[in-house]
């Protein structure tokens, strides 16, 4: 029952090779991308072609003493650094735009770009903030707020508003 999505995968994707991660972490090499789940059978990522490989056939899979992920595909050599905080985010992911500025506060990760302020929490999509379709500068937090320095002024981010506070 609790492995029954990564038997789904399974049905449909042939597994080329597989590592251990961590004591928690496994990952298994398809013809589909990569796949990385606990052992209780949670799904934790997928990771091919769609969301930022350059090939999705995984014929090979090393973890280093980092726990970083290295792949070898049909057409070369991956690398996946695992121990930072991010992941590839962009207009699949409702993000829009160059980014500019980047800052994670109060649960959430804020992202400027040239087309505006988005936030995401959690697995969700990228959001944008209302009153923000402006090319954001920079983020600032101090004192528990969170600021936006922006082609049209200083904003204060409250309850995913802009709330204008300088002028341009």
């Amino acid at each position: 029952e609790k492995f029954k999505s990564i038997d789904k995968f399974l049905e449909k994707n042939s597994v080329y090779c597989g590592e251990v991660l961590d004591e928690n972490r496994l990952i298994l090499g398809t013809f589909f991308g990569l796949i990385i789940f606990e052992k209780s059978g949670n799904i934790l990522q997928t990771i091919n072609k769609s969301n930022g490989m350059i090939d999705q056939d995984v014929l090979f899979i090393y973890t280093d003493e980092n726990k970083n992920i290295w792949k070898g595909l049909n057409n070369g050599i991956s690398y996946i650094q695992t121990n930072l905080p991010f992941s590839l985010y962009n207009e699949k992911n409702g993000l829009h735009g160059t980014v500019l500025t980047a800052k994670k506060f109060d649960n959430k990760l804020y992202v400027g770009t040239s087309a505006g302020l988005y936030y995401k929490e959690n697995n969700q999509e990228f959001k944008i903030i209302d009153n923000t379709i402006i090319e954001c500068w920079h983020l600032l937090e101090k004192n528990n707020n969170l600021f936006l320095s922006s082609s049209y002024g200083v904003f204060r981010i409250e309850n995913n508003k802009a709330i204008k506070l300088l002028p341009e």
